[in-house]
């Protein structure tokens, strides 16, 4: 791949879309999802928790990762496109994609206020020693230069695996100046380590089902609206859970119990 975008390359880029372009570039995304790196995270940290054999000591690194200042992250990649010679129409398309990206949250059935993304979390699997973190230290230092997100330390935290002396656990805690955690309880809002207590881990499914039903007023409800908040809101909270986790036959059945007390009680 050439180091800068070619002449032929712009002009390919900056024709118009076909209809027929759009369907392929979403359909090549089939088979990739958010939740690849749960399964990722998920398995990584459950391996480093239960294998005991060997000598190897690894550790993993949850950084969460906060913003300087606006804009310093999307100014870095026009600069890098501009470096690398993309046509500054189409940077500029690039940019209006990236910049538009805005969240709002539904409170109480009322939209509130859109917001932007300002942080992110990552998390870094690695060798436990204090050369593999000052290595890391130095990409962050050079990425937090660059892009102008700044690492939060009091929010982040380390993880060993059992073969990690205490000593080495020290060392490295004490040098990075993070939290030490004997586990990270979640991972993009899922659990990073289900044990035997699975039904513990997944009874907010129960909490939060039993939330949303306490807020709607549902006395003043025709049977069509209860339907659509059964089917579209009630239904849908456990689903990402269950894209990667096997609930328990008990906490199935108590949804199930709550779906079927909200349809009855309130008809």
């Amino acid at each position: 791949m050439p180091n800068r975008v070619t002449t032929t390359l712009n002009d390919l880029l900056l024709q118009k879309f076909t209809e027929e372009e759009v369907k392929n570039a979403v359909f090549q995304m089939k088979g990739r999802a958010i939740t690849d790196n749960i399964m990722v995270v998920y398995e990584t940290l459950r391996s480093m928790s239960t294998r005991i054999q060997g000598k190897s000591t690894y550790m993993a690194l949850k950084l969460n990762m906060s913003k300087a200042y606006d804009g310093v992250e999307w100014d870095f990649l026009s600069a890098i496109m501009c470096k690398m010679g993309f046509d500054s129409r189409w940077i500029a398309l690039v940019m209006n994609y990236i910049k538009s990206i805005s969240y709002l949250i539904v409170l109480n059935g009322e939209a509130q206020a859109s917001f932007k993304p300002t942080r992110g979390l990552s998390m870094i699997f690695c060798k436990a020693s204090t050369l593999e973190w000052r290595r890391m230290l130095s990409i962050l230092t050079v990425y937090e230069q660059a892009s102008g997100q700044l690492l939060n330390k009091e929010k982040s935290a380390i993880y060993f695996n059992r073969n990690t002396p205490n000593e080495y656990r020290a060392n490295i805690t004490r040098i990075a100046g993070v939290t030490l955690t004997t586990s990270f309880e979640k991972y993009l809002g899922l659990p990073t380590m289900v044990g035997r207590t699975k039904v513990a881990c997944f009874h907010g499914l129960i909490d939060r089902m039993w939330s949303k039903i306490n807020n709607w007023k549902t006395n003043k409800l025709s049977a069509v609206g209860k339907k659509v908040l059964l089917k579209s809101v009630l239904q849908a909270i456990p689903t990402y859970t269950m894209g990667i986790f096997l609930l328990p036959k008990s906490i199935t059945n108590r949804l199930e119990q709550i779906l079927r007390k909200f349809w009855w009680s309130f008809s």
